[in-house]
């Protein structure tokens, strides 16, 4: 498990980092000393508080601060309702998420919302 940032913990079956070294642009640099994107695969699970998003792949830009989760069905699901559609970009900065559908499937996504109980 890796944390992000406080209380936005992912997991997933592998992690591989990029690093920026002095400089270079984005690559993999043995010993350098700045992060430039992590890039995860296996089963990707990020959460922050009741919301839960699964996907196959994902990659988290750090200096952008944008996670994104790819797939052949990527969920994002909260408190009971859920949207699922193949690719799902997080901003951490400003708590933004846009799901997008299967464009090479000609699907859209799709959203299931649960109502709320006790409400009038």
């Amino acid at each position: 498990m890796v944390r992000l940032e406080p209380g936005f913990p992912f997991r997933a079956g592998k992690l591989g980092s990029y690093y920026v070294s002095a400089g270079a642009s984005a690559a993999a640099v043995p010993g350098a000393s700045a992060i430039d994107r992590l890039v995860a695969s296996g089963g990707v699970n990020i959460q922050r508080g009741d919301q839960i998003a699964t996907g196959d792949t994902g990659t988290f830009d750090m200096a952008s601060e944008i996670f994104t989760l790819t797939g052949d069905r990527v969920t994002l699901s909260d408190n009971g309702n859920l949207a699922t559609g193949c690719r799902l970009v997080v901003t951490m900065k400003d708590s933004r998420s846009r799901l997008e559908g299967c464009g090479n499937q000609g699907t859209r996504p799709t959203v299931l919302i649960q109502p709320r109980q006790g409400t009038e």
